[in-house]
């Protein structure tokens, strides 16, 4: 190369270096004046960024009451504990395969929207008005929805709520269940007042289960009072009239609760004796107005639809078994032989009593409108083709029934918040977790 392409070579690559030193230098002044984000924790194989804590916090601020009274230092740790939890339960739905489509997650979308009388453009607007980024909301959405889907996997079908569970939340607050009730009784007294032997309040509680037994099979509760009860009332059948529930013994207040309107309570015991009480009617309080349900002592006889028997088929086959029975077979007898529903089969088919709410509708339909003593034409529900027996029916308020779902419902929420909170803290223990950076004000996790 000669001297002259030297020189100007040299020259261009003096131009090119400046230029270069100076977008470097302006690089560097642009990125002094702009906050570097940082890895406030580690998460398993997962971080959580500062940046990230400062968006939940934004989040937990506008729709947390409980993070609108914390300080700014706590509520970042709030948000951080959030997030973890998050990050953590995210981990383990990807490891089951969980996820949620665009159109489920539209759909949440537009029912939250909805729930704020707005369309999905309005909600987004608004949140974008409140400062919040509709995508990162809507990845919020997202990651909810497969944590709901993560904790009934998990969590949800280990809960379980018992029928004593039930009655003894409906028990202890029978006092203000019955405030304002009155109750019309019949009563059977076998005395074994406090102070009488050992001895004698079991004689007394037999004699007591005794005459309930001879009162179910006799359906005659005046006869059984008159001669058998140790009360002022046996002359009269044992009839007490109406009482108000904040006048009797607190252990009747317990019974009668949830005790139908002509149904026979249990053997009651309380220091006077060893009671039985048959409830007429009942008035006032929050019991008025609710209403009648339908309740039967039914049996019914089960043949299911499935990949070895088709539609057709199960309905040929509950047809032939009820022509059995009109031809004069034990409709118990082919509920065991041929019944397909395992909790009924052993029994014959007997439900028991059932109420038509505990029921699917098309059953619950057919129940009501069948006579007592009859057979019902073949149905068919989602279970597959039935036939029923009605073999009692008596209308009962609704508000039993009613209690006992509510505390059914109410111990379910409370077990499942307890075992999921468990759940989580189980979770957490096992991670490895890292934290990286304060929170301020001296707040660090540890």
């Amino acid at each position: 190369m000669d001297k002259k392409n030297t020189h100007h070579a040299m020259l261009l690559l003096n131009k090119v270096s400046a230029a270069f030193l100076a977008c470097l230098l302006w690089s560097t002044v642009s990125l002094a004046n702009t906050p570097i984000d940082k890895i406030a924790a580690v998460v398993n194989n997962d971080v959580i960024m500062a940046s990230e804590i400062a968006t939940r916090s934004r989040l937990l601020r506008a729709t947390s009451k409980k993070a609108a009274r914390l300080s700014p230092a706590q509520l970042k740790v709030e948000a951080l504990d959030n997030l973890i939890l998050e990050k953590l339960q995210l981990q383990q739905a990807k490891e089951r395969g969980i996820e949620i489509d665009s159109v489920r997650l539209n759909k949440t979308l537009e029912k939250i929207a909805a729930r704020n009388r707005m369309s999905l453009g309005q909600f987004r607007q608004a949140l974008q008005r409140e400062g919040m980024d509709y995508k990162s909301y809507r990845e919020q959405v997202r990651n909810r929805l497969i944590m709901d889907a993560l904790r009934q996997r998990q969590v949800d079908k280990r809960i379980s709520v018992s029928k004593q569970e039930i009655k003894d939340l409906i028990v202890s607050q029978s006092s203000t269940i019955n405030k304002g009730v009155q109750y019309n009784l019949q009563h059977i007294l076998v005395s074994a007042p406090n102070g009488t032997s050992i001895a004698q309040v079991n004689a007394a509680k037999k004699r007591a289960e005794r005459l309930r037994k001879k009162i179910i099979s006799s359906g005659n509760f005046d006869a059984v009072a008159k001669a058998s009860s140790d009360n002022n009332a046996a002359k009269n059948g044992g009839h007490l009239g109406w009482q108000a529930a904040e006048k009797l013994p607190v252990s009747f207040n317990r019974v009668l609760s949830l005790l139908d309107v002509g149904a026979i309570s249990d053997v009651v015991r309380d220091p006077s004796g060893f009671h039985i009480l048959k409830l007429l009617g009942k008035r006032g309080g929050k019991q008025q107005g609710k209403g009648l349900i339908t309740k039967a002592h039914v049996r019914h006889i089960l043949i299911k639809v499935d990949k070895n028997r088709s539609d057709a088929q199960a309905k040929q086959e509950i047809t032939k078994i009820r022509q059995k029975i009109e031809a004069g077979a034990k409709f118990e007898d082919l509920a065991r032989q041929y019944s397909e529903d395992p909790g009924s089969k052993t029994n014959g088919g007997d439900l028991g009593w059932t109420s038509e709410n505990a029921l699917v509708p098309q059953f619950a339909r057919v129940m009501k409108q069948q006579q007592v003593k009859t057979i019902s034409a073949p149905f068919k529900t989602q279970f597959g083709w039935h036939i029923l027996e009605v073999l009692e029916k008596r209308q009962t308020d609704s508000t039993p029934e009613k209690l006992k779902l509510k505390a059914q419902e109410f111990l379910g929420q409370r077990k499942l918040e307890e075992e999921y909170e468990a759940w989580l803290q189980r979770l957490k223990g096992q991670a490895y977790i890292e934290y990286r950076m304060p929170l301020g004000n001296n707040i660090r996790l540890k």
